[in-house]
């Protein structure tokens, strides 16, 4: 069986996962209000307007990014807490695509920087 984490950076890692599955839940919420508004406004312009219609295509992929995360974090955080050996590298992938698409996000910097430590390395295989 998996021990749990020794290493500072392991455990804080694990800990943003949960704040970003937080954040992407917050997002879902975020996205669903900012749809319907522009739904809504659809309905009571004349003809849609390319603004509008490339709002809700820019939504989409939004919406595919916040759901990806809401589950890709979670279990990321699981298997950080268990000192799994896939989840150093499944989340440093996820805050490689953090950072693509949140240009400097601190977190993200931080993820990729305290998995590659050595000490990270030998805990997690």
């Amino acid at each position: 069986t998996a021990m749990p984490p020794r290493n500072t950076h392991v455990t804080v890692s694990a800990g943003l996962m949960i704040a970003m599955t937080a954040l992407h839940l917050a997002s879902v919420g975020s996205l669903i209000l900012n749809v319907g508004w522009l739904v809504h406004q659809e309905s009571i312009a004349p003809k849609p307007t390319p603004v509008l219609m490339g709002n809700l295509v820019a939504f989409r992929w939004i919406g595919l990014g916040t759901l990806i995360g809401l589950v890709w974090a979670p279990i990321n955080a699981y298997g950080l807490f268990r000192g799994a050996r896939w989840a150093r590298r499944s989340t440093m992938a996820y805050w490689a695509m953090t950072l693509l698409f949140c240009c400097c996000l601190p977190c993200a910097a931080y993820g990729l920087w305290s998995l590659s430590r050595d000490g990270v390395k030998r805990e997690l295989g």
